[in-house]
């Protein structure tokens, strides 16, 4: 009896969730014509696992703002190896914008390249929106199934459309090798089993020899 309730809480854990996985992306390639106006960071885009999917959530710095009628620039722009439909996407924060809507797929941002999603604004306001945040959650997409963007700059995987401190507006984005905040990556319930069994094993063997 001792070795079945053994071996059924073991197996129990691996239902149990692993840690969500999370990358933030710090804003700092500035491709503004003739820049933003600060020199640094504008802000971050953090991508984290949630139960329902990838929460995108990007958050502006050093009183940028979002620039929400970029005539063909999307306001954030990201790209999965996984599929999404319009569907999927449901937003928690419009970052002062009347309405946000998906683009699938996204149109070349700038010197940035090709990304597979991204988020538009579908009626501009008259102004955009200081020190705003914007998130929103995206079914079936993964931290990570992140990709980085084609035809473009090397290892851009987010960009944001921003108004700059100086009146210029433009594209800033962030790449893999400014990416920090990385949290545990979930452990696919596969590899829980597969432990458990092992763990098991040795439980029985223990008590027959």
């Amino acid at each position: 009896m001792s070795k079945l309730f053994a071996i059924a809480s073991l197996l129990a854990m691996a239902s149990l969730p692993a840690q969500a996985a999370t990358l933030t992306f710090d804003l700092n390639i500035d491709h503004c014509t003739g820049t933003c106006g600060i020199l640094g960071s504008y802000g971050t885009a953090t991508f984290t696992d949630v139960s329902g999917g990838l929460q995108v959530d990007v958050q502006l710095a050093n009183n940028a703002a979002f620039q929400f009628a970029g005539n063909g620039l999307n306001v954030v722009s990201f790209s999965s190896s996984n599929t999404a439909v319009a569907g999927d996407f449901s937003f928690q924060n419009l970052g002062g914008a009347a309405s946000l809507a998906p683009v699938i797929p996204a149109p070349n941002q700038d010197g940035f390249g090709d990304f597979l999603y991204a988020v538009d604004s579908t009626h501009p306001p008259n102004q955009s929106a200081q020190n705003a945040e914007i998130k929103f959650t995206v079914a079936n997409l993964t931290v990570g199934s992140l990709i980085a963007s084609t035809n473009g700059s090397p290892n851009t995987f987010v960009t944001v459309d921003i108004f700059g401190t100086n009146q210029k507006t433009g594209l800033v984005g962030g790449t893999l090798t400014q990416t920090g905040n990385q949290g545990e990556t979930p452990i696919p319930g596969a590899i829980w089993l597969f432990g458990s069994v092992i763990a098991a094993a040795g439980l029985i063997r223990k008590r027959f020899i």
